[in-house]
């Protein structure tokens, strides 16, 4: 079988600019690799920004290797005009191909971008094995049924299946398809987005540690049955032994919402002690509560630029809302070290959350600005369906 993977970039985006390396879908082309299936891949950051050049994309791929039997979309909710507009391209393009969607723009609503766009599939959560069992289906003629985390249509109507919990053992996922995504035009085209100095000749490399989140704050989108799973150490630098040997990377930029709990500090002392002896320069997210300032030096020592923490409010009766299991104590303890180590701080200041008010909101914007040295971004927290806020 055929397959074309397109990954999608932001509308409005300029050369380097916005541009984020879509991992989930260089997983996706890995495992059908490694399945033995024809796969394509098209990274539209690499498109020119003229008319019709998404068409004649897709065109080029169809006739350098024959009719395309399936095309798979990822993108965020972000992404849904641009989704939109590859779905539209392909349809045009390739009348008979089938098209599934996946990532969080299918995942957090199924039934809506099947009714709405003219797709055929919605891979929902994590894709690998849902992905490899509709195609498995799809070459036998059997029924979708049984196959977890999709959802297809069925006549008139939208059949949306079980979910799944993902894979359990990630060391048994190959690592990504970088090549197929011209991860090499990537460094090319990056931009940095000011932790790194263009002294430095920056080659960064996104890196996925885990999968999901320990925590379950109110805000925050996972499907429910994807528990807390991380690589183990070896399998993730061998990873990036590997790509500092083919693309010569000197950085490393974690995508986990947390690398580490309080509960296994000692991978934080592993990676550590790898990034240091390569010298690289690196920088993650974590939760306050498991960090400390023996931890926060040794990370500054290795190479550490940058720490990214989950604050979101300052507010007890807001953080008890949000379920975020945290004191204003605890994240004014951590800013002040972190600060005090020397490590840039990124983080943000929700506003938003259901049991918001005008006075919990003040607080938030005066504890902000008596607190400007952190550099901590204000961000409202989108609404959804059925929710509102106290202070409307």
């Amino acid at each position: 079988m055929h397959i074309l993977l397109i990954a999608p970039k932001y509308h409005g985006y300029t050369y380097g600019q916005n541009y984020f390396f879509n991992l989930g879908i260089a997983y996706i082309s890995a495992v059908l690799k490694k399945e033995g299936h024809d796969v394509s891949c098209l990274n539209t950051f690499h498109i020119p920004q003229v008319p019709n050049c998404l068409e004649k994309s897709i065109l080029k791929c169809v006739d350098s290797r024959g009719n395309i039997d399936l095309v798979g979309i990822s993108g965020l909710s972000s992404m849904y005009a641009f989704v939109s507009e590859a779905v539209a391209a392909t349809r045009r393009v390739s009348p008979e191909s089938l098209i599934a969607v996946g990532g969080n723009v299918a995942t957090t609503m199924p039934e809506s971008i099947i009714l709405d766009l003219p797709i055929d599939y919605a891979i929902l959560g994590e894709g690998e094995l849902p992905v490899i069992e509709l195609i498995r289906a799809l070459e036998s003629n059997e029924s979708f049924e049984a196959i977890q985390s999709l959802a297809y249509r069925h006549g008139k109507r939208v059949i949306v299946n079980q979910p799944g919990s993902g894979i359990n053992e990630l060391d048994s996922i190959p690592f990504p398809d970088f090549e197929g995504f011209e991860f090499g035009e990537y460094l090319k085209r990056y931009c940095s987005q000011g932790h790194y100095s263009y002294i430095d000749n920056p080659r960064p490399m996104p890196l996925l540690m885990s999968r999901s989140c320990p925590r379950h704050c109110t805000f925050c989108y996972h499907p429910p049955q994807h528990k807390y799973r991380q690589r183990s150490v070896l399998n993730a630098i061998t990873e990036v032994d590997y790509m500092i040997d083919k693309f010569n990377i000197n950085i490393v930029e974690i995508y986990d919402e947390i690398l580490f709990t309080s509960f296994n500090r000692e991978r934080i002392f592993e990676l550590c002690a790898y990034f240091q002896e390569r010298k690289l320069l690196w920088g993650c997210q974590v939760m306050v509560d498991a960090v400390d300032e023996d931890i926060l030096m040794t990370m500054k020592d290795s190479g550490c630029q940058t720490v990214s923490y989950g604050i979101e409010n300052i507010s007890p009766r807001i953080l008890k809302s949000m379920r975020k299991g945290m004191s204003l104590s605890k994240i004014t303890e951590v800013l002040e070290t972190t600060y005090k180590v020397g490590l840039d701080i990124q983080g943000n200041i929700l506003f938003g959350d259901s049991e918001e008010t005008w006075e919990s909101a003040l607080e938030n914007l005066s504890w902000w600005l008596a607190n400007r040295k952190y550099c901590l971004n204000i961000l409202p927290i989108t609404l959804v369906q059925n929710k509102y806020l106290n202070f409307i």
